[in-house]
């Protein structure tokens, strides 16, 4: 008995360092492979670097504009010199500009245009994907992010399209960080059939370019539930939040809803599944404007089915703030009828 378990200790180490042996070597064989218009890099062309890539490797792309279509579909790092000076555009073609398959993708460091009005400047349809500081402009989605999980999109800007960011096909347990998505003609954001998301301290102002559309900063619809919106500033929209379809067990706390032109918040079309909206700063002390909860609010108009009381006195920092404690008034309007139910919570005041 003893020699047996002498034998398997020593297979066990043995295995152990063939195991730590072959992670060490795949790291160390890891290449950076540059690419440059002017023929002083490896490759001249961004795919080419790709094709010739292998997992774990980085391809550093130096300024320049790369008219190409792009498909990352290795675990590999693409790095550009910033989004001032590395640009890869689509040319207008109906096709999406950058597509990313693969998992374990970094995408830092471009403008990314001119994929059309129908597809996206680029698409992440993996897991554990990072971008970081792209701009993406002239398409129908900046980025669209589609059956994707665990990946995190942080200081990216989305403007002039017709949409900002697009999150959908059940994308769950993302991050969207410190992005700007200003002054596209639909939507900063849009959540459909997706769950578990943080969306966190964004820039979704001025999105209503359009005179017919209307122009969201947040729209929430199709199922989708438990995202978390905090110290976001949405703004200058037509409506600043929009939920639908049964999205239920939401989250808006600690946010600027404010100078938004229709609605804060407009939950009407949400089948009576109420949003958790408190702490929020609503462009002024006295809240949001309800007719029938509030109706000395001056700031943005809230309609039925949103949680707004409390609320903050003071525009958020995106962690707190001080806020005006009210009798936690939730309107909510039957789909039969026209009473109004009224549901008081006490609440003790903070300062």
């Amino acid at each position: 008995m003893k020699f047996n378990m002498k034998f398997l200790f020593v297979l066990l180490l043995l295995v152990a360092g063939i195991f730590l042996l072959i992670i060490v070597a795949n790291v160390s064989s890891a290449d950076t492979i540059t690419v440059a218009q002017d023929g002083s890099g490896n490759y001249e062309k961004i795919q080419d670097a790709i094709d010739a890539s292998k997992d774990g490797d980085t391809i550093r792309v130096y300024g320049g504009t790369y008219f190409e279509h792009i498909l990352i579909d290795k675990s590999i790092n693409v790095i550009g010199n910033g989004s001032k000076v590395t640009t890869i555009d689509g040319g207008g073609e109906r096709q999406d500009v950058v597509t990313i398959t693969a998992d374990w993708v970094n995408m830092t460091g471009f403008l990314v245009k001119e994929a059309n009005l129908w597809n996206s400047d680029i698409i992440v349809d993996s897991t554990h994907v990072t971008l970081n500081d792209n701009e993406c402009i002239n398409a129908h989605s900046g980025i669209l992010i589609f059956n994707c999980f665990y990946s995190t999109f942080t200081n990216n800007s989305c403007s002039d399209n017709q949409g900002g960011i697009n999150m959908a096909g059940l994308s769950n347990h993302n991050t969207v960080m410190n992005n700007s998505c200003i002054e596209n003609v639909q939507y900063g954001i849009r959540i459909d059939g997706s769950y578990r998301n943080t969306i966190k301290n964004n820039n979704f102002s001025n999105n209503s370019l359009s005179t017919i559309l209307n122009g969201y900063g947040v729209y929430i619809n199709r199922l989708s539930r438990n995202n978390t919106l905090t110290g976001n500033n949405i703004t200058g929209n037509r409506v600043g939040i929009y939920l639908g379809d049964r999205s239920r067990d939401n989250k808006a706390n600690y946010n600027n809803i404010y100078d938004n032109s229709e609605f804060g918040i407009n939950a009407l079309d949400n089948n009576g599944f109420i949003i958790d909206a408190k702490n929020n700063w609503w462009g002024n002390a006295t809240g949001p404007y309800h007719p029938n909860t509030n109706p000395r609010g001056t700031g943005d108009e809230v309609t039925d089915f949103v949680d707004y009381d409390p609320w903050l006195n003071k525009p958020s920092k995106g962690g707190g703030g001080g806020f005006i404690p009210g009798f936690g008034a939730v309107a909510v309007v039957g789909a039969i009828g026209l009473a109004i139910k009224m549901k008081y919570v006490r609440r003790r005041g903070r300062t």
